[in-house]
């Protein structure tokens, strides 16, 4: 299961944090259109706070971000990630969560060759993410949805044998339904088995359960 991602007015509350407004905006004019921005933004009002976002001249990767955050509120994947890219930078603070959005925009228009390279980039470069494990799960699941059963198990196996874990189970039970994929009987039960021991009440196990009756009569 997924971690959540914060909701949108916490992140917005985070976002302008790291936004002196003497940086952003040139002159009063702007000051006030992102003012009047945010106040709809905190009535949830995203359109309207998008007419006014994108008028204000400015290009830096904060004004991207907060944009990119409406359109994902209002699930315009296209223009989320078009704007989620603009706001990935070197010397930008929250540059690990555009690129973690990003990826997860292209993986919501099934672009996932460039899902699977932004999900890597943010990989490679935040190891202290709260959202890591997250992004390499998501990896396996686009190669497994690919039927590339190698890079898939590499991927769930890495996060069945991550030590405290926070998708241990759910890798676990990924890797037995691609082993049942390749009609490798023994290893999903195995691992139906395993995740069966460790606790005998919640839904996967439950579907584990279900799963090794039917790989049984296999």
């Amino acid at each position: 299961m997924a971690k959540k991602i914060f909701p949108f007015p916490l992140w917005f509350m985070i976002l302008i944090t790291f936004i002196p407004t003497y940086m952003i905006f040139s002159d009063e004019t702007q000051d006030q259109s992102f003012a009047d921005a945010s106040t709809l933004i905190d009535e949830r009002n995203y359109t309207g706070a998008l007419q006014i976002l994108i008028k204000i001249k400015d290009s830096s990767p904060e004004i991207k971000h907060v944009i990119a955050n409406c359109y994902t509120k209002n699930e315009v994947w296209e223009e989320a990630a078009k704007y989620y890219d603009q706001a990935i930078s070197t010397e930008y603070v929250l540059s690990d969560y555009t690129t973690y959005h990003l990826a997860k925009c292209y993986q919501l228009l099934e672009d996932y060759e460039k899902s699977v390279r932004y999900y890597q980039l943010f990989v490679n470069h935040y190891p202290e993410s709260p959202h890591f494990s997250e992004a390499k799960f998501q990896i396996a699941v686009i190669h497994q949805k690919q039927a590339n059963h190698h890079k898939a198990l590499q991927f769930f196996t890495d996060l069945a044998n991550e030590k405290g874990g926070s998708y241990i189970r759910e890798a676990t039970f990924e890797m037995a339904g691609i082993y049942e994929e390749l009609q490798d009987w023994q290893k999903a039960k195995t691992l139906y088995d395993k995740l069966i021991s460790k606790n005998t009440s919640d839904s996967i196990a439950l579907a584990s359960l279900n799963q090794r009756e039917k790989s049984v009569l296999k």
